[in-house]
Formats: C-alpha cells, structure tokens, sequence
C-alpha cells in the first residue's frame, strides 16, 4: 500500500477510551482511517497485522512503557511514530526520539496541531519524496546540484550549513533532536557542543529567512532540537471586514472539540471568534447574550425533543446562519428546508466549507 495524506491507517495506541474516542472521530472526520489499541501489547500485534501508515502512542500504557513499544517496533518497521503524552519534560522527549520516535506532542494536545503533525509525517512518504528538488514556501534546495535559493536567487552556504540544512529539509515537518544532527553532520564520535549548533542555526537563518528573529522556516523546538517547517503559507488576503463569530452546539464535550478543530484548522486564515456550548439552556443563554453569525451542530444521535428545543432556540433569531453536520434523510421537513439552515454530511471539508459559505451570505448582507 502507498500511503495518502487521505485515507491513511492511523493507529491510536492509548489506554484511555475518551481518548481513543476523541481521536477516532476526529481523524475519520479528516479522512483518515483509524485502528485502535489499548495496550503495547495489543499496539504491537496491531501494527504486525494491520500495516498502519503512521502509530500515535501514548508513553502512559498500562502493560509497557510507551518507550519500550517504540524500541520494539523498531526492531523490525520503520513506521511512522509520533508521541502523545503528559510527560512534558524536554529529555523524556528526546529520549522518545533518539529511541525511534519521529515525533512528539503533549497533553493536552490541540487537534489542529497533531493533524498538522501527521500531515507532514505523511508528506515523508509519499511518491516523489526521493526527488533531488525539494522546495518549502521561497526555499528551494537542489540536492543534485548542491543550490540553495531562496526567492529564486542563490544562497551561498558553507558545507556544515549546506548538510545541516539538507538533513532537516529532508526531514522538513519532522522534529530532529541535537544528537540527530550532530550524528548526521558532524558524526557520531563529535563531541555535542549545543551552543556550537546554535550558532550554525544561527548563521542559516540569516541567509534564508526574511527576518532572522522570527523565523518561519527552522523552527526551535525547545530543550530538543530544530523542524523545517513542512510548508509555508503566506498571509491571506482578508476575506471579511470584521472578526466573525461562530458557535458550536454539541452535547457532547468530545464532539464539540472535533467540530471546533475542524472549523479552525479548515478556516485557520479567516477572522473567526468560536465558542462552544454543550445543552441547550446554554445555547439559549449564549444567543441571548451575544450576536454570533453562524452556529454548528452535529445533529447525530437526536431525539424528537431535540429538534423541537433546536427549533424554540433559534427560531428567534432570524439572521442567524446554521449548519448542521448530519444525514439529511432523518432531518424533520422543517429543519431541513429552514432558508437559513445547510445540511452537510459529517466530513471535515464539507462541513468547513458551508461554514465559509454561510459566512459569506452574512458578510454578503451587512456590507
């Protein structure tokens, strides 16, 4: 199987089932196909059987640390393993690192981030990685030919600077640890001087960035070590004029923080103020307080009372926009044929992209 940014087999190897929960909805929301573990036990035999595209793993697990599960597997696979733990401190990151780990994220954890970060794992592995022209936002590195430009005009870099940057672009998205880099540039036998790298990092921003105090292409993961940034966008045009607000209405917590990540990963360029409520007294409460533009739900598992205190809520508030996330087909007539209501199936894009379109029938009639 070649891996795909879509339809990728994640497994989730973690003992808390809100966990697992949380994970599986909101990477099957963005397309991703997820298998489940709750041991290292079970993760092992997981991956022997199932072939996953990448592991999230817990280091807390019940049976084996979560440490010992990266050393086995790579033993024998070179799978993807990214890291999802409340252990926080830097040398236990490393550690899980230098073990095998491509990657690491701490409790609590923003979804947006962890897709970003298996977004750019996945990007390591599919075709066309082995090309000798790798190229991020104005950055373009020639491996072939050994040219480093950036704005299409030449970079003169010296050879450490050349390797350095080669070995983390290679790696672009991926996190490389100080020993990483000293194994790979310098050897395994140099001894690691930090404040030494420090300084070649230095050096490098200043001939790539646009401004070296604020650098968007080698990022500083802290105590650890350096990421190229896997991709560079520049700042959108603005879209709206005004911050626009958005409310999610999900009973349950879990649901409501997937709807929320996907409104905000999916519109992350956009002015937008999102809040969440999780009953209906509290949605009352909010739409009395405050004037929001668009309010999202994910209709899933409604009973007829829902609908009918949905309906009392917002039937008050004529300009409000509302997008449900559901089947049509068990909607109620006059839910689904409300002039101020989209129903759009349960899968991260399509529900984004009525949200933006709703925002722009609002920003259509104030302006």
């Amino acid at each position: 199987m070649t891996p795909q940014t879509d339809g990728a087999r994640i497994l989730v190897i973690d003992d808390e089932p809100e966990i697992r929960k949380l994970l599986r909805v909101a990477l099957s929301a963005h397309g991703y196909v997820v298998i489940e573990a709750a041991t290292g036990k079970q993760g092992i035999e997981r991956i022997a059987l199932d072939h996953p595209d990448i592991i999230i793993l817990d280091m807390g697990l019940p049976d084996m640390d979560g440490l010992e599960v990266v050393k086995a597997v790579r033993e024998w696979s070179s799978v993807p393993i990214i890291i999802l733990s409340v252990r926080e401190q830097d040398d236990q990151k490393v550690t899980a690192l230098d073990s095998g780990a491509n990657d690491y994220v701490t409790k609590p954890f923003s979804m947006n981030e962890l897709t970003a970060r298996i977004r750019a794992t996945l990007r390591t592995l599919v075709p066309g990685e082995s090309s000798p022209i790798i190229r991020i936002g104005e950055l373009e590195m020639d491996l072939s030919r050994r040219i480093t430009t950036v704005s299409g005009a030449e970079v003169r870099l010296t050879p450490t600077e050349y390797d350095l940057l080669k070995y983390l672009a290679i790696n672009a998205g991926k996190v490389a640890t100080h020993k990483q880099l000293f194994g790979q540039v310098w050897g395994a036998d140099f001894i690691q001087d930090v404040q030494n790298l420090r300084v070649y990092i230095s050096q490098l921003r200043k001939k790539i960035e646009p401004d070296p105090s604020r650098p968007i292409y080698i990022l500083t993961e802290p105590g650890v070590g350096y990421r190229l940034a896997g991709s560079i966008s520049g700042q959108p045009e603005r879209l709206f004029l005004r911050e626009y607000s958005v409310l999610v209405f999900e009973k349950e917590p879990f649901l409501a923080q997937v709807l929320e990540s996907i409104i905000e990963g999916e519109l992350r360029d956009y002015s937008l103020s999102i809040h969440t409520v999780s009953d209906f007294a509290a949605l009352s409460t909010e739409l009395s307080l405050r004037r929001y533009d668009v309010l999202v739900s994910d209709f899933l598992d409604w009973k007829k009372e829902d609908y009918t205190s949905f309906r009392e809520v917002t039937k008050a508030i004529p300009t409000l926009r509302i997008v449900l996330a559901g089947d049509r087909s068990i909607a109620p007539d006059d839910i689904a044929k409300g002039s101020n209501m989209v129903i759009t199936p349960r899968v991260s894009t399509h529900i984004s992209k009525a949200v933006l379109q709703a925002l722009l029938k609002s920003e259509n009639e104030h302006f």
